[in-house]
């Protein structure tokens, strides 16, 4: 009986993350990204690629992991196309070397579509990676460094969520809690 309570009680955080993205998509543009928030054409509905996503993740999952991610086509007030490539990191166990998955998802979805791309990182849990917003590689004279924005819940003020009207904070304070 004990089991069958936890099992009714647990939480799908990866579903509810993909579920306020899909529904709530300028929204959290407008909390994560504030500086693309202004420049996309709202009346213009977002799309949502996920299944492009999963042919272009093809061998970088973690095994285990639940693809939480998003890519999602937006379009510009100037006409143009603007790609988000979103990742949600709920477990919260993001592995050291999760920098070069995130740069993988990026430069493949760069190769397919040829447009630029915002990646985010959101880490929900307290085990962060030392380096989670930058890939670097070096080897003899040639060198790389993708840097990519991330969001750490952990360092979060309750009372700067609290003050917030939108609808992320909430799942903020919810994850903080």
């Amino acid at each position: 009986m004990k089991k069958n309570c936890q099992e009714l009680l647990a939480i799908d955080f990866d579903a509810r993350w993909k579920e306020l993205i899909h529904v709530f998509t300028e929204e959290f543009i407008a909390f994560f990204l504030p500086s693309l928030y202004p420049l996309v054409n709202f009346s213009k509905p977002p799309e949502f690629l996920e299944q492009e996503l999963a042919k272009l993740a093809a061998g970088t999952e973690r095994s285990g992991k639940k693809i939480t991610d998003k890519l999602i086509k937006l379009y510009l007030k100037n006409g143009e196309e603007q790609f988000v490539l979103v990742h949600i990191e709920v477990e919260g166990d993001a592995p050291s070397a999760y920098s070069k998955e995130i740069f993988k998802y990026y430069y493949r979805a760069l190769d397919q579509h040829e447009v630029d791309i915002a990646t985010i990182v959101v880490y929900v849990g307290d085990k962060v990676p030392k380096r989670h917003n930058v890939y670097t590689r070096h080897f003899h004279g040639t060198e790389l460094t993708f840097k990519f924005n991330s969001y750490l819940v952990k360092q979060q003020s309750e009372a700067a969520l609290m003050a917030s009207d939108n609808i992320f904070a909430l799942a903020i304070l919810a994850n903080l809690y």
